[in-house]
């Protein structure tokens, strides 16, 4: 629970410091379940934290309800996977959970649905289409390496992950799902759900995502050693380098 009042600060940050207002999505349509499990606490918990237990999975449900702004959207995965599979956060990650734990799918359909005017123009999918060389079709491959490197595969781009011009931690917020699709969505499962991109493409907006969190939205990309210091205080999504 402090983890999670942590994220909602770094969060409540981010729209403090953003301006203007952050992009709005509509989560009706994404699938997402309105009701979520119902969890348990240790036997020797105190009466606030067995009542909080049992309120929690109406408090998320609530909250995937009323999530319509960037930040919150971010902050709602974040509290998801903390509470559900925190096996895939950043403070117990467990690298083998990504091949061997069920698909966190509320957290993979909130993401498509935060992504779906985002820029794909130059992604890996868009230009080895007209390679049939090449093949994204590598099994385990390290993806998040390649495009977190010095030389990807293809170049990055100074594009966030948020599509609009809202605070950075907007789009900071969306990066450690977007990081966890990049190492999950070759999965059988994801494949046969459909509409999901490849492991590389996501992991070629986890490298755009880096790129605009140290240069800031130029148009000229220029790199702003200012503007890039102050946003790297702002999110987890700075440790990935």
């Amino acid at each position: 629970m402090i983890r999670q009042i942590a994220l909602l600060s770094v969060a409540n940050l981010a729209v403090v410091c953003g301006l203007p207002q952050p992009a709005t999505f509509d989560l009706s349509a994404a699938g997402i379940t309105d009701s979520f499990a119902t969890l348990s606490c240790a036997p020797d918990a105190s009466p606030a934290m067995v009542n909080l237990t049992r309120l929690l999975p109406k408090i998320l449900a609530n909250a995937k309800s009323s999530s319509t702004k960037s930040w919150e959207i971010g902050t709602l995965q974040q509290s998801l996977l903390e509470t559900y599979d925190p096996h895939f956060t950043p403070f117990e990650w467990d690298g083998s959970a990504v091949r061997d734990r069920p698909i966190p799918w509320d957290v993979f359909e909130i993401t498509k649905a935060a992504m779906v005017e985002y820029d794909w123009s130059g992604s890996p999918d868009e230009t080895t289409t007209k390679n049939a060389s090449r093949t994204q079709e590598e099994a385990g491959k390290d993806w998040l390496a390649e495009y977190l490197s010095e030389t990807p595969p293809f170049p990055v781009k100074n594009l966030g992950l948020i599509p609009a011009d809202g605070a950075q931690g907007d789009a900071c917020s969306l990066g450690p799902a977007v990081w966890l699709m990049a190492q999950m969505a070759d999965r059988k499962e994801v494949k046969e759900r459909g509409g999901f991109k490849k492991p590389e493409e996501y992991a070629w907006a986890v490298g755009n995502q880096k790129l605009n969190l140290t240069r800031g939205p130029q148009e000229d990309g220029s790199e702003s050693s200012f503007y890039a210091e102050f946003q790297l205080m702002i999110s987890i999504l700075a440790e990935i380098g």
